[in-house]
């Protein structure tokens, strides 16, 4: 019963600080990137209900992102915490040995490893998806676009606009406009909407237009000018990484039997490889893990320096399977290696601890 009650509370220390460590990384890269995303309203007129919306649905992504790194560091973190309040040693006193207690932490893992699973799978692209079909749906606000008056704004692709002053209801003084090869001036100007679509009226301005090597002035008394042939810098066809894994599967399957397309079919290997074997990392942390409950060294200077080494080798690991991640479906040796790295990483974890116990031992 006892021991029930150690491994218990062995199990809700590390989900504990696992779920502190990795929400509170999350929160943190999440505020910045909506801080970048705020260029959605202030550049391209989107209204703030869409933006808020749409950061909402980016947290799922950072959230995956960050599972990884926020395991490794909370198992270094629990291990470390209950070495120190020699908690450990509690263990080890009641008849647990660590067998018992990697076997604990194995369950643990299993547990994450399944959560992290539908989250990357499923969650995150869902979410990713949601996140885009709010900006394609949301209507574009010129209006929103231009309020920054004397500023060089870029609402849409290929069109620079310059508004000296606005009286926040749509109407303009002094628009400089820039599109391919004509450049507009004019005094006056109102913002038009005819349905989804939205225009510009101008008046008492002139028109520039290139000709070859001629320049053509029009002077005007109105004119109205469509900001609907314009394309916006929002894209509205999903990503990759915004695609379902049964989507992905198809793919690649269709992709096989083309010979174009080389650079999208690469593109599509990739995000499903990283789908699949990302999440099996889970295990080569687990085996740090391991190293860390079986290592009982009582030089606390050497015990310290293993543990930094450990540290650091499972933050190589990571950073190496994003770059195998990237190579993987590029060459046909590296893609082999992948989809066994998780089995070569737990492999040279385990070698790297059997050789310091030996050392240990000895």
């Amino acid at each position: 019963m006892f021991k029930n009650k150690l491994f218990k509370y062995f199990s809700l220390e590390l989900l504990k600080s696992f779920s502190v460590i990795l929400v509170t990384l999350s929160f943190i890269i999440w505020f910045n990137q909506a801080a970048r995303y705020l260029d959605l309203v202030t550049e391209n007129g989107n209204p703030i209900n869409v933006y808020l919306i749409f950061v909402f649905f980016q947290f799922p992504k950072i959230f995956t992102q960050l599972f990884l790194f926020s395991l490794l560091v909370s198992l270094f973190y629990t291990i470390s915490k209950l070495e120190n309040d020699n908690e450990l040693n509690v263990y080890w006193l009641s008849g647990v040995d660590e067998k018992q207690l990697i076997t604990m932490l194995l369950k643990v893992c299993i547990l994450i490893f399944f959560i992290y699973y539908f989250l990357y799978l499923f969650l995150s692209p869902m979410a990713s998806l949601k996140g885009r079909a709010v900006l394609a749906n949301s209507s574009f606000t010129i209006a929103n676009s231009l309020m920054k008056e004397q500023n060089f704004n870029t609402p849409l692709k290929g069109i620079t606009v310059y508004v000296d002053k606005n009286n926040k209801k749509g109407v303009l003084e002094n628009i400089f406009i820039y599109e391919k090869q004509r450049i507009i001036f004019a005094s006056k100007g109102r913002i038009l909407k005819n349905k989804d679509l939205t225009y510009l009226e101008l008046s008492g301005g002139v028109l520039q237009e290139r000709d070859g090597e001629k320049t053509n002035n029009i002077k005007f008394e109105k004119m109205t000018f469509d900001f609907s042939e314009f394309e916006s810098f929002t894209t509205t066809y999903p990503k990759l990484s915004e695609r379902n894994i049964l989507w992905l599967i198809k793919k690649n399957l269709e992709l096989k039997k083309t010979v174009t397309d080389k650079k999208y079919k690469i593109d599509v290997k990739e995000e499903l490889y990283k789908r699949i074997i990302k999440p099996l990392y889970i295990f080569v942390i687990f085996f740090i893990g391991c190293c860390l409950i079986s290592y009982k060294e009582n030089n606390t200077k050497k015990k310290r320096n293993i543990k930094i080494m450990l540290f650091f080798l499972g933050v190589a690991v990571l950073l190496i399977n994003e770059s195998l991640t990237k190579f993987s479906s590029r060459n046909i040796f590296i893609e082999k290696v992948y989809f066994l790295s998780p089995i070569i990483f737990s492999t040279i974890i385990y070698l790297v601890n059997k050789k310091i116990l030996r050392k240990e031992a000895s």
